[in-house]
């Protein structure tokens, strides 16, 4: 359900192939220093916006969950008016949320700001990720796209809700993949990465392509989870279950930089890494 935005739009583009490590070694290397380069003081705005943002979607959410439809519509922004009619708004969100029943618990589970969306033109933007329980559906992913409008209030442009997939034994997996990379046991990183990912390099040069990525960043300071998506049978991987996650890390060298791994379920049931990539 949405007006003006598809999250799966660009979340597929996250998945190259099952395997985004068979690169060369300059191109992982070069990754590494695509960094947006925001100044600090650039940094501290955008955090203020994505907070404010934050703010507008709650409140924009307490109508939702009250079943003001038509309110709803009216608070949304002009692009998400332009859109889709009030009767059909209210009609789509009713029968989205309707069987859903009362929210139960809502939780942040990212929110991030942009100054470009594809198929937007270039303004300010924050992407809103909540894990929701409800009455009748106790695990849901609600992604909300918020614009600032030209008078600098923030207004809900796009909401969609879908069921959430049970990504924790990969994310479980993924976290304790990254410690070995974090302490700097390449080696023993490629031992636990899937079948396929060890068919597609060999030990000796994933620890030299990983070290010169990761080395010139420094010890890792921070780490947390932007989202983490199923995949079913992704076009260019062997068929089979996929979870792509996206974090934001901070090391000690650079404060900014955003890996996105993809892990594949093997045969054994065992979720492993089959693909990192940093920039």
């Amino acid at each position: 359900m949405i007006a003006t935005h598809r999250a799966d739009a660009y979340r597929g583009s996250l998945l190259a192939a099952g395997i985004l490590l068979a690169l060369a070694g300059t191109t992982l290397t070069g990754s590494v220093r695509a960094t947006d380069g925001r100044s600090p003081a650039a940094a501290a705005a955008s955090s203020q916006e994505t907070e404010s943002a934050q703010r507008a979607f709650k409140t924009w959410l307490d109508l939702v969950d009250a079943g003001q439809y038509g309110p709803s519509w009216d608070q949304a922004a002009s692009a998400f008016r332009a859109a889709m009619k009030r009767p059909d708004w209210e009609k789509a969100v009713a029968a989205a949320r309707g069987p859903l029943g009362a929210v139960v618990s809502r939780t942040l589970r990212s929110a991030d700001y942009k100054k470009s969306l594809p198929g937007m033109p270039d303004g300010e933007y924050v992407l809103i990720q909540n894990e929701t329980a409800f009455a009748n559906a106790p695990s849901v992913v609600e992604t909300g796209t918020l614009g600032k409008e030209t008078n600098g209030e923030w207004r809900t442009l796009g909401y969609f809700v879908r069921p959430n997939a049970d990504t924790r034994a990969a994310e479980k997996a993924l976290n304790e993949w990254l410690a070995m990379v974090d302490q700097e046991n390449y080696g023993a990183s490629w031992d636990a990465a899937c079948a396929a990912f060890r068919a597609a390099v060999t030990r000796a040069d994933w620890e030299r392509m990983l070290r010169g990525a990761r080395a010139p960043l420094g010890a890792v300071v921070s780490r947390r989870t932007l989202s983490a998506a199923a995949q079913e049978n992704p076009p260019g991987a062997p068929a089979g279950h996929y979870v792509v996650v996206q974090t934001a890390a901070q090391f000690a060298k650079k404060a900014s930089a955003a890996e996105t791994c993809t892990l594949q379920q093997d045969a054994d049931g065992a979720w492993r890494v089959g693909g990192y990539f940093i920039r």
